[in-house]
């Protein structure tokens, strides 16, 4: 568009933009650039054989791997029209200015992207700027800032739900670095207009952003974790959008250990190391015999579904709703599971979460473990009514047998299980020690009684049926008794007549 176009000159050379810019690049000599590192990648093959279309983009482009579609041209139009207005709305700023801060970080989102990204410079930058702004007027008018436009999708529900799920796409993404950069740049000129003469620290306005973004993402249909909200947002930061919602659901505690330069990490991975290597070997150095306790196989770990695991007593309940969904738990024979709401958004976040974590590090496979669990529990439409009746899922679906079809889809692109080390790897060994201890010959008679519990007292209306089968049986066998009984006195009755009757003998 001509309104758009990236020359690579000041269009405009008033003080006011002379003063902003200049407290932009105060803000940014404070942070150096990060060196970068691949955090958007292209959807593995092996996801996209059955079902290619979930991970591609609905309405919106956001970044280069799908940019120029033609399905997508009627919202990039929009897209353009949004920065015009953005930049005819912030007075003391020119396009040209957009442009600029950009272009410093255009090496750095290059490198962001695991493909070689075939755009020239100025088309790769003018890229960036639309769809930067686009996303930040996005959460600046979900968030009251900005006001409400005729023409915005987010007036259409249909429009908007889609646009949410394009924008957690796993090849839909920018780095974060880029929104940083041009927020701060709105917010400088914002500051100057207020009279301010130190610019906002950049921490401040990543902060700021965050909550925005955050605030956007539960409007949507996201239930966060209370936590988030408190004193956790600063470490939800992640390197772009995905990956910060992704970020959010962590287990507390871990979300602690990944935070950027935490010594606590770097200490327990050298630990963990260790331990996988064999330090107990070390310890026992010079025996001749190997020591008696063996290190535990990082093999494969899988459990039963839930209609195998009520059968030995396991038991599922709803956990703590603040919680992350991640956070499960197994005590004496209750596996706790936060609740999680299951409609077609949070379906599109744990499909593109898997795929993102299949490019980390085994360390990183959250959503994966979580998937795997639950593909795990589900084999069929009777798990999912035994979740849904726990209130562990809110089913957005309508019917269970979809549930179960998702679930048992999507864990086909994990393998079946847990390998290695896992924050899920204590909850999975546990259950498995549980049931096999209760389906050993010791203990068959639990087995036996749960599975009876199960099958013939688990809703009212079983009750009602078992309750009904034993009075008829128990009818039935008292009238067989009294049948028999009868029959027998009968009998007796006639062998006595049959004795009196007969003529005595002279």
């Amino acid at each position: 568009m001509a309104g758009c176009s990236y020359s690579g000159e000041n269009q405009d050379g008033n003080e006011a933009v002379g003063i902003s810019m200049e407290a932009v690049d105060r803000s940014r000599r404070r942070s150096p650039m990060r060196e970068s590192k691949f955090c958007i990648f292209r959807i593995p093959p092996s996801f996209v054989d059955d079902n290619i279309r979930a991970y591609e983009p609905n309405i919106v482009s956001i970044g280069p791997y799908h940019h120029g579609k033609p399905h997508l041209q009627m919202m990039q139009r929009h897209k353009e029209r949004v920065l015009e207005s953005l930049v005819a709305r912030t007075n003391g700023l020119v396009l040209q200015d957009f442009f600029n801060i950009v272009k410093e970080y255009e090496s750095f989102v290059r490198g962001c992207y695991s493909e070689d990204i075939p755009f020239n410079s100025d088309r790769f930058v003018a890229m960036l700027v639309i769809d930067g702004c686009f996303v930040l007027e996005i959460f600046r008018k979900i968030a009251g800032e900005v006001p409400l436009e005729e023409d915005d999708p987010f007036l259409m529900p249909g429009l908007f739900n889609r646009l949410v799920e394009d924008l957690i796409s796993l090849e839909n993404q920018i780095p974060l670095e880029v929104l940083r950069a041009l927020y701060s740049l709105i917010i400088s000129v914002r500051d100057d207009e207020a009279g301010s003469d130190d610019p906002v620290p950049k921490e401040q306005n990543s902060e700021s952003l965050l909550t925005k973004a955050l605030f956007f993402f539960e409007e949507s249909s996201f239930e966060l974790p209370e936590g988030i909200w408190c004193e956790h947002i600063h470490l939800v930061c992640g390197r772009h959008l995905l990956g910060m919602l992704w970020k959010c659901y962590l287990p507390q505690g871990d979300l602690y250990l990944r935070r950027p330069g935490s010594g606590c990490r770097v200490i327990i991975d050298y630990v963990s190391k260790l331990y996988r290597a064999g330090i107990e070997q070390l310890m026992c150095r010079g025996k001749e015999d190997p020591p008696a306790r063996k290190l535990k196989s990082a093999g494969r770990r899988v459990i039963h579904c839930i209609s195998k695991l009520r059968g030995a007593g396991i038991k599922v309940k709803c956990g703590s709703t603040t919680d992350s969904f991640l956070n499960i738990r197994f005590h004496r024979g209750v596996i706790q599971m936060p609740p999680i709401k299951l409609d077609y958004l949070m379906c599109a976040f744990l499909r593109n979460c898997v795929a993102y974590e299949q490019c980390q590090s085994v360390e990183s496979r959250y959503m994966t473990t979580y998937v795997a669990f639950l593909d795990c529990l589900i084999d069929s439409y009777k798990d999912v009514e035994y979740l849904c009746a726990s209130n562990v899922f809110d089913n957005y679906f309508g019917k269970e047998a979809e549930v179960a079809t998702f679930v048992n889809k999507i864990g086909k692109n994990v393998m079946r299980g847990v390998h290695g080390p896992t924050y899920m790897s204590q909850q999975f060994d546990d259950v498995g020690k549980y049931y096999r201890k209760y389906t050993t010959t010791w203990h068959r008679w639990h087995l036996h009684w749960a599975t009876f519990k199960t099958t013939y007292f688990d809703s009212p209306w079983s009750f009602i049926s078992a309750a009904t089968a034993f009075v008829l049986l128990f009818l039935t066998i008292v009238q067989t008794i009294y049948a028999v009984l009868s029959y027998h006195h009968a009998a007796q009755g006639r062998r006595s007549g049959n004795i009196s009757g007969q003529p005595r003998g002279r």
